[in-house]
């Protein structure tokens, strides 16, 4: 410190501390009461609470009507009131056409983006969803939005399949130019649709349209060896009474008995469920034998445990990719050719695990995975946007090229 400051300083240090001893201590705190004035909640704020703990928990309409939800409410604010069942109606209309102007608001403000369709049934009705998704310019985080949920009564054919999109995304102001793809599960009457109803592009060759680039269904390609079908039917018609029973009271009590958990069953329309559900079962080797002792199913042989082992090891690394692509934030394009890269090389790693029953599965599974990603294993021309896109990521740039292939292609 310079000399001459030092006369200033010490001066303003006398005053600090002087200050703080001349300072009152007659400062009173008031304990908070439970239900004092600050913590009344006003009528509006509670009218918007109510709507969103229905609308949100999906709730009846009749719950405001409820004596037990009015002892409540007025229990924790006795000056409020709760509003009557016709009045909440009204008051979800408003925010229902309040979200969807906010919406229609955001996308005005999106370049590109992209759509998924599903078409899903119960037993009575059928329904179709449309979400749109994009990057947002800023921070590269993906957003994601509902567009649609309404009731599709059957049949479900290709030309109202596209009659209901063409007229959601006009709801929405969703133009051609906008709208960059739309995601489907590639059921025969999407795909049908989006041929009979899409621009064609002519750059694109044709045959690209007729090619499935999803690999959930590869392992259904492989070639049936006799030995290799009779153990996989025996095995998987076991695992398959194991599940049904797991769906009966008595026998899934008798299951929590020995699992301690529920049993994961396969469903058609989830993908990776039957990996998942045979992975567990995988878990549980130890105490399959007792489990299939209760409900009195045959037992699982050591060959058909071996199976059900060597099977999910060699389905790990496309389910471990399937998982990774179908991400619901941090996904991007440019994470599919490195995600098929290293399913390749996790498959060729799994050569050397000396399979006794699943070799000619592993092979087949290869075959098929490299006949499907040809041109993205090959980085072919037409896959030019593939292989910009993760070039061009900040995190993943050249670093998913295999060495054979870094040198040449750089």
């Amino acid at each position: 410190m310079h000399p001459e400051a030092l006369q200033d300083y010490e001066q303003h240090k006398k005053d600090v501390i002087g200050a703080k001893k001349g300072k009152p201590a007659n400062t009173k705190y008031k304990q908070t009461k439970l239900f004092s004035g600050s913590s009344v909640v006003q009528q509006r704020r509670l009218d918007e609470l109510i709507v969103s703990y229905v609308v949100q928990g999906m709730h009846p309409l009749s719950t405001v009507e409820q004596k037990e939800f009015i002892d409540l409410i007025q229990g924790l604010s006795p000056h409020s009131s709760v509003m009557s069942r016709r009045t909440l109606c009204r008051r979800i209309d408003c925010e229902f056409d309040s979200k969807i102007s906010s919406v229609k608001d955001l996308l005005k403000t999106t370049k590109h983006l992209c759509t998924t369709a599903d078409i899903w049934s119960t037993s009575v009705s059928s329904f179709i969803g449309v979400t749109a998704h994009w990057v947002h310019n800023d921070t590269l985080e993906r957003q994601s939005v509902k567009l649609a949920c309404r009731h599709f009564p059957s049949p479900h054919t290709y030309n109202r399949i596209a009659e209901v999109l063409d007229e959601i995304h006009s709801e929405f102001g969703l133009s051609h130019e906008c709208i960059v793809a739309t995601v489907t599960d590639n059921r025969s009457n999407f795909v049908k649709a989006f041929k009979e109803f899409s621009i064609t592009i002519e750059e694109q060759d044709e045959e690209d349209g007729n090619e499935d680039l999803s690999f959930v269904h590869i392992d259904s390609s492989v070639p049936e060896y006799p030995s290799l079908s009779r153990l996989n039917n025996a095995t998987m018609g076991k695992c398959s009474a194991l599940w049904n029973a797991s769906g009966r009271p008595k026998s899934a009590e008798k299951l929590s008995e020995v699992l301690n958990c529920r049993l994961i069953t396969p469903c058609p329309t989830r993908w990776n469920s039957l990996y998942d559900s045979l992975n567990q079962l995988n878990s549980q080797r130890g105490k399959l034998g007792d489990i299939m002792l209760k409900l009195n199913l045959p037992s699982f042989r050591d060959a058909e445990l071996d199976y059900l082992e060597e099977y999910t090891k060699i389905l790990k690394p496309l389910a471990v990719a399937i998982d990774r692509l179908q991400g619901q934030s941090s996904c991007y394009y440019a994470e599919l050719l490195p995600t098929l890269f290293a399913v390749e090389s996790k498959l060729e790693a799994l050569r050397s695990s000396n399979f006794r029953c699943c070799s000619h599965l592993l092979q087949a599974i290869m075959d098929g995975f490299r006949n499907r990603f040809s041109s993205f294993l090959q980085l072919k021309p037409e896959v030019n946007e593939a292989i910009l896109a993760s070039v061009t990521h900040p995190y993943i740039k050249m670093r998913w090229l295999p060495q054979q292939l870094s040198g040449g292609k750089k």
